[in-house]
């Protein structure tokens, strides 16, 4: 999937669930394109006859078992994705905390500022 349609869908969950904001344009393209690396990250780990765990060899000469380099860094695409997408309130958590947020009723006005609300007719 490209960033245009990762970028697309991510908008159109948003509207679905009420919580789209044009000022998260920024978050929700960088989540687009962790989409999309982590896709490609996910085809060439396929690609490359995928072991998760590997053998390697320390500096003493010893054999030892480590998790290969593409699938952490697949983990972490994911959770950098898990994270972005609930800020953006597309998980249920994300979404009660950002419904939440955007429920609460700024703050009055006092001193000046509500005095030159007053003036303004707000």
């Amino acid at each position: 999937m490209s960033v245009k349609r990762n970028r697309e869908k991510l908008i159109a969950a948003m509207q679905t669930l009420g919580v789209y904001r044009q000022e998260f344009a920024e978050a929700i393209e960088l989540t687009a394109k962790l989409m999309e690396d982590c896709a490609k990250a996910e085809k060439q780990t396929k690609a490359k006859d995928y072991q998760p765990i590997v053998t390697k060899v320390n500096k003493t000469g010893q054999e030892y078992q480590a998790k290969n380099v593409w699938t952490t860094m697949v983990e972490q695409y994911r959770k950098d994705i898990i994270a972005n997408l609930a800020q953006l309130g597309l998980t249920p958590a994300g979404l009660k905390k950002l419904n939440d947020e955007l429920s609460k009723k700024p703050p009055k006005p006092s001193g000046i500022a509500a005095h030159v609300a007053h003036l303004n007719g707000k």
